[in-house]
């Protein structure tokens, strides 16, 4: 996931990554996971997904365009998202 992120214009110097690790037994549950980045999170946009996301056909640069393209249509949106590949 990280990999395909990085190589699609997420770099570490803009983007945050914040992880949470349950290999070792369920020490987050959802909520509770979701909740702590939420606080944590120091950036304007945050993007939530599972460990085997891999990122193919689209880039950073997309992203960019959709959410400029968001924010033309409706300047008070919340949440933006996608449904499988």
């Amino acid at each position: 996931m990280l990999d395909s992120f990085l190589q699609k214009g997420f770099d570490e110097k803009s983007c945050e990554y914040l992880f949470i690790d349950n290999t070792e037994g369920s020490g987050f549950e959802a909520f509770k996971g979701l909740n702590q980045f939420l606080q944590q999170a120091k950036g304007k946009y945050i993007i939530l997904c599972h460990q085997d996301i891999i990122i193919h056909d689209h880039d950073r640069k997309h992203l960019s365009e959709r959410i400029l393209e968001i924010e033309q249509n409706d300047p008070n949106w919340a949440i933006l998202a996608n449904a499988g590949a």
